[in-house]
């Protein structure tokens, strides 16, 4: 009986390897990168905060998009682009605010070389 047990923990610790190394060669999911914008501290009805917490989450989607080479400062490309009006649309979307809304909408008008809209829930 003692050696029957031991043979059936071999065989499933063997499984459990094989079941491991199976999902090892898969690629791993990954969130993409996120961050915390918070403003608790703002009063969204202020045209003043409403320009606050854009800036907030200008300078967020700008970390989270920008590389990290001191050169690639100066010279943004159309996938950090892509990025960061993405990230600040879909955080827009997220807070879900008429003022914030109508702030974001502005200032991409008034910007002709970006497209920018907003993510729909």
């Amino acid at each position: 009986m003692a050696i029957s047990n031991k043979l059936l923990g071999a065989a499933v610790s063997v499984l459990s390897l094989a079941c491991t190394a199976v999902y090892a060669d898969s690629a791993p999911v990954i969130a993409p990168p996120s961050s915390l914008v918070r403003f608790n501290d703002l009063n969204l009805d202020q045209p003043r905060d409403v320009a606050r917490l854009y800036s907030r989450i200008s300078s967020a989607a700008d970390r989270l998009c920008g590389t990290r080479s001191f050169a690639a400062l100066y010279n943004k490309n159309a996938e950090y682009q892509s990025c960061y009006n993405d990230a600040v649309a879909h955080a827009v979307a997220q807070i879900d605010r008429p003022s914030v809304t109508d702030y974001f909408q502005q200032l991409s008008s008034n910007s002709p070389s970006q497209k920018l809209t907003i993510a729909q829930k």
